[in-house]
């Protein structure tokens, strides 16, 4: 009797558990690995679209749960094959948000992912076999053009097929977001030109077959017009921009759409899946009890106890200095406005505990308040401990024994770029000239890094190096860009140049905050590195803002991942020149200069004004000189 209750309580949690509901056959595949670095952000954890990059794409990623997919061979409402799985995973959609992954990951490796997308279906199935290809009907886009304006393609996709027709705007994919067809003349079409009948082939798939919001118009369309149509469309429709350029430039659409009251962990964890353990709404944790009085303390000098390589780079890291004296003189002025508000706001990244708080959310004095802990910023706290377990990445230093009480539990999150996503990225609501004050996480999400699996932690903590470093770094700002010089002197004595300056290095914008600005500038030298006189120019790079009431976009020069910057000059009468200095320098705090200046001018208390004169003082100190090279005129 003992034997058949244990059988049927194994029967019963058998049952009740996730693997029967298939979560983690599919983290047991081997495509796991992969699909967590490059798939999950945006198609989610459990396959189901609400990955935490979903809020910033356009269109949504698609739902694996569903089975609902969009680029088919197989009729409206039925899997894909293999084949078109595999299709979209290595050519990509042109201008939406999901990357090319072909050339990244082997041919294994993506039919492995094809086959993993299955499994989160929840009755998987195999997949149809593939259909044969519809034949080549002979067509012509003069009668394409009838039957796409007669039959009322133009209501959805434009005269101009430019997705603008008056019916886009009605076009609801299935978390009833706005889905309307993409621009044909600013984003090239799915599949790469191997020649115009291969292009006509697919157009006529999705024509007779349907794809995402448009339906199936088999038996609405004879052959012949489905042929005229794509022909068509294959003959005046094209677009000829580079991939990263047409994604931010189609993605705007997102920054204007159904995402405008969206909240990162100041509010609302965007996605679903291990992140909400870290990025909760309420950041807080207990330490339990039991635990011995070296580690009875959320401080980092506690932590550095055991954690000493990790708290020796922490400390001197912008991340440790995260409550600067500029900050800390503005929140001064807000506890007195009790303006609680915004004092959560700026917290929520500088320090987001309660006990780094003096004002509570009620304006009544925080209880729990600790100075110290709030002057360290960014504390080791701050990212690892939540209620009583800590959390980290997985495979961490063994040496490390366990304590009785503190339990630790891995995450993959650790390693992904959506860890970071909650301070370095501002929801659309915060958007001046289209784009949010802090756009860093999308910058990557839709540049050349995040189809290439390399993540934020590969760059600013190598081999989890607590660094964090950025522009204020000059090696590692160095490292971001590459410069090409031309020099030359025609037969006629004029001398002219060309300085092309590229973001080779950084996987967002350079730079991509507000916050920095640097310039690039070139000047004629004598034999002697003497400047001559009238020479030099210069260009500053960066997002340039003012706020005057409210934020105000002067300029935007930034480069973008593989773009670049030129510096163009011809000089007449220069006999003395012999080369061209280029340079450039760098302002990292930039912004805050003309800030601290300005609040400097005001009437301050003399605690506030000596904070800011720190401030000021460390943020003109923070300036360097990054390159300088002459180049000879040749």
């Amino acid at each position: 009797m003992y034997s058949d209750l244990v059988t049927r309580l194994l029967l019963l949690l058998l049952a009740i558990s996730p693997a029967a509901h298939g979560q983690p056959t599919v983290k047991s595949s081997p495509a796991w690995a992969d699909y967590n670095r490059y798939c999950l952000a945006c198609h989610g954890e459990t396959g189901n679209g609400r990955g935490p990059a979903a809020p910033w794409l356009w269109p949504k990623p698609r739902d694996f749960t569903s089975g609902n997919y969009k680029w088919r061979s197989t009729p409206l409402g039925s899997l894909p094959t293999e084949k078109d799985i595999l299709t979209t995973i290595r050519f990509g959609v042109p201008g939406t948000s999901m990357h090319a992954f072909g050339g990244v990951l082997t041919e294994k490796k993506m039919k492995a992912l094809a086959k993993l997308l299955v499994q989160f279906l929840e009755e998987p199935e195999v997949f149809p076999p593939s259909p044969s290809s519809p034949p080549l009907t002979k067509s012509t886009p003069q009668a394409g053009a009838k039957v796409f304006a007669s039959k009322g393609c133009i209501s959805c996709h434009g005269v101009a097929g430019e997705g603008n027709g008056p019916a886009a705007k009605a076009l609801l994919d299935e978390f009833g977001n706005r889905s309307p067809p993409y621009n044909w003349r600013t984003s090239p079409f799915r599949r790469p030109r191997q020649g115009q009948s291969n292009l006509q082939v697919e157009l006529q798939k999705s024509i007779a077959l349907g794809a995402g919001t448009m339906p199936s118009h088999q038996g609405q369309l004879s052959s012949k017009e489905v042929a005229d149509v794509a022909a068509y469309i294959a003959a005046n429709f094209s677009a000829k921009r580079s991939t990263f350029q047409q994604r931010v430039s189609v993605n705007q659409r997102a920054i204007a759409g159904d995402n405008k009251n969206l909240t990162t962990h100041e509010g609302v964890w965007p996605g679903s899946g291990d992140g909400k353990n870290i990025w909760s709404k309420n950041v807080s944790a207990k330490l339990p009890d039991g635990l011995p009085p070296a580690m009875k303390s959320l401080s980092a000098n506690q932590c550095g106890r055991c954690h000493a390589k990790q708290f020796n780079v922490w400390k001197r890291s912008l991340h440790g200095a995260a409550y600067s004296p500029g900050l800390h003189a503005q929140i001064i002025a807000m506890e007195q406005r009790k303006d609680t508000e915004t004092i959560d706001s700026c917290m929520a990244c500088h320090g987001p505990f309660p006990e780094q708080k003096l004002l509570s959310s009620d304006a009544k004095r925080n209880p729990k308040f600790s100075p110290d802990l709030r002057n360290e910023g960014i504390t080791c706290a701050g990212c690892h401990i939540r209620g009583t377990t800590k959390f980290g990445p997985g495979g961490s230093d063994e040496s490390l024994l366990a304590v009785n009480n503190y339990p630790r539990r891995s995450l993959e999150v650790f390693e992904r770029s959506d860890f970071c996503l909650g301070c370095h990225q501002l929801p659309p609501r915060y958007a001046v000239a289209g784009k949010p004050l802090l756009n860093t996480y999308k910058e990557w999400l839709e540049g050349p890094y995040m189809r290439q699996g390399v993540q934020c932690q590969h760059c600013h903590m190598p081999n989890r190096d607590h660094t964090w470093k950025g522009i204020h770094d000059p090696e590692t700002f160095r490292q971001a860009y590459s410069i090409k010089t031309i020099a030359k002197r025609s037969s006629t004595g004029i001398v002219s140049f060309i300085v092309r300056l590229e973001n080779t290095g950084a996987g967002h914008y350079l730079p991509t905050t507000p916050t920095p600005q640097f310039w690039i500038s070139a000047e004629l030298v004598d034999d002697r590195q003497k400047v001559i006189k009238g020479s030099r120019i210069e260009k500053r790079i960066g997002r340039y803002m003012r706020f005057d009431t409210r934020w105000v976009e002067v300029e935007d020069s930034r480069i973008a991942p593989g773009g670049f910057a030129e510096l163009k000059q011809g000089y007449k009468n220069a006999t003395d020149a012999s080369g061209v200095r280029v340079s450039v320098r760098v302002h990292p705090d930039e912004y805050y200069e003309r800030f601290y200046r300005s609040r400097l001018s005001a009437r301050l208390p003399d605690k506030e004004k000596k904070l800011f004169r720190t401030a000021l003082k460390r943020a003109v100190n923070s300036r360097y000189i990054s390159y300088r090279e002459v180049f000879p005129i040749q």
